[in-house]
């Protein structure tokens, strides 16, 4: 599976693709996306992502998006592109909506995947390789960001076995 930065989303290698990959997914639109735009719907404003949307979660940082991440992760979240504080923080309180991203494409400041690669391995064992990019401010900084993470998806919960951020 990969998210290209300019949105398109292949879930194809993935299928059939279980709740708990959707959950993984879904961390991972929660803390940066790309390609998002606003919603045509002015009844529902906010954004339409393309990850997002092709796991079928509606809006970026929906209580259904956000929902998936707190089924999934049971045990907390891990600090994917957060100090250990705020992820220590958000799992405390419950509340992820404070650190879920939620910046279209033409924001001043905006973080976003410009690629996501998965593999399942045996064991429920699935590893994720993340490499993104941020911007604060038109001609003031920017820069890129990785991960690789490794994670176990059992009954009904996804652990994390290993995360690495750069």
């Amino acid at each position: 599976m990969e998210v290209l930065s300019d949105g398109e989303v292949n879930l194809a290698p993935l299928q059939p693709l279980s709740e708990g990959m959707r959950g993984i997914l879904a961390l991972y639109a929660m803390r940066a996306n790309g390609g998002c735009e606003g919603s045509p719907d002015p009844e529902a404003p906010g954004l339409q992502c393309p990850l997002t949307t092709a796991l079928g979660l509606g809006l970026q940082c929906s209580d259904q998006h956000l929902g998936l991440v707190k089924t999934w992760f049971k045990d907390g979240i891990p600090p994917l592109r957060l100090s250990r504080k705020d992820a220590a923080e958000a799992n405390r309180s419950g509340s992820l909506k404070w650190i879920c991203n939620s910046t279209s494409d033409s924001a001043t400041n905006q973080s976003g995947w410009s690629s996501i690669r998965m593999r399942q391995e045996p064991g429920g064992l699935v590893t994720v390789w993340g490499r993104g990019y941020w911007i604060h401010g038109v001609g003031v900084a920017s820069g890129t960001f990785a991960n690789v993470a490794t994670y176990r998806i059992v009954a009904d919960r996804v652990q994390v076995v290993h995360l690495r951020n750069k």
